[in-house]
C-alpha cells in the first residue's frame, strides 16, 4: 500500500509501513496480534485488550487501527510513525474493518479517524453534537488583486474546499444538534434542509476583526455564518453573556500556522462548544482539529474524522498538546 501525501518523507514511509503490517492483525476479539506488529507500533504489554470493537463489515476493506489508553495515556500518531522502542502505545483494536479510512488513533477522550467523513461517520452512531465547518460553496476562481490578497485560495482550489458538501452527512438520528459553518451563498440551501431535520435553529455570525481587504464582486468578507439546529433537550447552553449570536474574533494564520486555509479561531470554537449541549462531539470535517481541542479543553469527549493525511497528523499533534496540558 502507498501513501500519496505531501508530509515528511520519514513519517510517509512509516505510515506506508504501519498500513502494510496491520494486514497482519487478527480479525478475532482478544487475540494477541502477530509477534512482528507489536514492535512497530510500539505494543510491549503481555496482556491484549481491545478499547472496543471497532467495524465490522467487508474484509476487503481496509483494517482499523486504535492506539492508546484513553484512561492512562497520551499518544500521538507521530509516536507511533516514527516506531518507538516504547512509549504511551498499549492498546490496539485489532478486530474489524473500515470504509474508506486508513486507521484511526485514540488520544485521551478524543478518537480520530484518518478517512472519507460521508462513509466513517453513519457507522460511528450517537453523539450528542455534531460540529462541523465542511467546504463552503463559493466563487473561487477571482485572479488578479483577490487572489493576491486571499492567502491560501490555491490551497483551497487544491483540496476541494469550495465546492460545498453533501448535506446528507448531517443526520438528526444520530445526533441531538448541529453546528455547521457556511458560506453565505449557502445558507438558502442549508437552511430548509435543517428545519425538515431539527427542531429549531439559529443563524449566528463570526464577525472578523480582521477581514481580507477584498470584495471580488460582492461584498467585503467581514463574518462568516453558522448554524446552530438542535431539537428537543439539545438547545443552547451557557450564561446569557454567552448566548449571543456573534461572536467578534481575529481571523488565524492557518496557512503559515498549520499549513490548511480555513482554520478557525479557538475564540471562536471554544464558544460554539460551550453552547452545544452533551458529553460527546463529533467533527466530521476535523480539518487541523480545532473543534477538538475546544472540545477536551471543555472536558467532553471528542470524535473526528479527516480524510487528508497531513492535515489529520496535524489535528493529533494538536489535541495530544491539549490533552497533555489537561493532565
Amino acid at each position: 500500500m502507498s501513501v500519496s501525501v505531501d508530509i515528511p518523507a520519514a513519517e510517509h514511509d512509516a505510515l506506508a509501513g504501519a498500513l502494510a503490517a496491520s494486514e497482519g492483525v487478527a480479525d478475532q476479539r482478544g487475540q494477541i496480534v502477530q509477534d512482528e506488529l507489536r514492535p512497530q507500533l510500539g505494543f510491549h504489554g503481555p496482556d491484549f485488550e481491545p478499547i472496543h470493537d471497532g467495524f465490522s463489515g467487508d474484509r476487503d476493506a481496509q483494517p482499523i487501527i486504535a492506539i492508546g489508553d484513553p484512561e492512562r495515556d497520551v499518544a500521538s500518531f507521530e509516536d507511533v510513525l516514527r516506531g518507538l522502542d516504547e512509549g504511551p502505545v498499549h492498546y490496539i483494536i485489532a478486530n474489524g474493518r473500515q470504509h474508506g479510512s486508513l486507521g484511526a488513533i485514540v488520544i485521551g477522550p478524543a478518537t480520530l479517524y484518518l478517512g472519507d467523513a460521508y462513509r466513517i461517520r453513519p457507522q460511528l452512531g450517537w453523539h450528542d453534537a455534531d460540529v462541523m465547518d465542511p467546504p463552503y460553496e463559493f466563487r473561487a476562481e477571482g485572479g488578479g488583486h483577490y487572489r493576491e490578497s486571499r492567502g491560501g485560495m490555491d490551497q483551497i482550489i487544491a483540496e476541494g474546499l469550495s465546492g460545498g458538501f453533501d448535506h446528507s452527512v448531517i443526520n438528526p438520528l444520530i445526533c441531538g444538534g448541529v453546528v455547521v459553518f457556511c458560506h453565505n451563498d449557502q445558507l438558502s440551501k442549508l437552511l430548509p434542509y435543517l428545519d425538515g431535520s431539527f427542531k429549531r435553529q439559529a443563524v449566528c455570525i463570526w464577525r472578523k476583526k480582521n477581514p481580507q481587504p477584498v470584495a471580488n464582486k460582492h461584498y467585503r468578507p467581514v463574518m462568516e455564518f453558522y448554524i446552530h439546529a438542535w431539537n428537543s433537550g439539545f438547545h443552547p447552553r451557557g450564561a446569557l453573556d454567552d448566548l449571543d449570536r456573534q461572536i467578534i474574533a481575529m481571523s488565524p494564520r492557518g496557512v503559515e500556522k498549520f499549513g490548511h486555509a480555513t482554520v478557525k479561531p479557538d475564540a471562536v470554537m471554544d464558544k460554539i462548544i460551550r453552547n452545544v449541549a452533551g458529553d460527546s462531539v463529533c467533527d466530521p470535517f476535523m480539518g487541523t482539529g480545532s473543534t477538538g481541542v475546544a472540545t477536551v479543553k471543555a472536558g467532553r469527549r471528542f470524535t473526528g474524522i479527516e480524510q487528508n493525511p497531513a492535515h489529520f497528523l496535524t489535528a493529533c499533534r494538536r489535541i495530544a498538546a491539549s490533552v497533555r496540558a489537561m493532565i
